[in-house]
């Protein structure tokens, strides 16, 4: 996998560089748009594992993010991508700010944090609710925050099958585990995550080319030639 530095649009005042539509006029004509958007409550480190990935960088200061855009360009299994990350508020007073973003979304990675249960029990009451609402059928993935305070004295950590059996029972693609601060872990995230969002629009475009190919012989079968 190749990388260039991200490019930031930001919305709590913290870093700005290139627009999104200078960002596209870099890209080759051959490379293939995929949307990520990052869910889950407020200060369970969403933010923090867009700028390890984007940046390699972590800022160990909580600032609540409104949404930030970052657009960055990546080759994944041969296959050069226009990556879109979205990291958006989990306060419920933005919640119609963040369902703007929602529009286009190719994969959701669903973020919770282990050392905070209410964050693991709000994926299941509140956030995955809201995306088979407003997204249904696009791919989610569930993502462990904050693996580095696993085993810290006086951390109650959730284990990586409560994670697990979770990720199983609301049907997501995968679950895996990250550190913002430690970095372990979030380039594989959003590396599979990329794979995730190919893999349905590959699907979407199946069926789409199946729906067209039916439509086109049911036109032909109510055609008729007259003698």
């Amino acid at each position: 996998l190749t990388a260039a530095p991200g490019r930031w649009q930001t919305h709590s005042g913290r870093k700005r560089s290139m627009t999104k539509r200078e960002f596209e006029l870099n890209l080759s004509d051959d490379a293939k748009s995929v949307k990520v958007v990052l869910v889950g409550d407020g200060a369970v480190g969403k933010t923090s594992m867009l700028t390890r990935y984007s940046s390699n960088a972590f800022c160990p200061d909580h600032i609540p993010t409104i949404f930030e855009n970052c657009w960055l360009d990546r080759v994944v299994d041969g296959r050069k991508i226009e990556l879109a990350l979205w990291d958006n508020a989990g306060q419920e007073e933005f919640d119609k700010i963040r369902l703007l973003s929602y529009q286009n979304t190719d994969v959701f990675l669903v973020v919770f944090a282990i050392n905070s249960p209410t964050s693991l029990d709000h994926v299941k009451s509140e956030w995955m609710p809201e995306i088979t609402e407003y997204c249904q059928g696009v791919p989610v993935m569930l993502i462990g925050s904050k693996t580095d305070l696993r085993g810290v004295p006086g951390v109650r950590a959730s284990s990586f099958d409560d994670g697990r059996m979770l990720a199983q029972e609301i049907g997501a693609a995968a679950y895996m585990e990250c550190s913002a601060k430690t970095s372990d872990g979030c380039a594989a995230v959003f590396d599979q995550a990329i794979r995730e969002a190919l893999v349905g629009q590959d699907r979407r475009q199946k069926k789409t080319l199946t729906h067209r190919n039916h439509a086109k012989t049911a036109n032909s079968q109510q055609c008729c030639t007259v003698l």
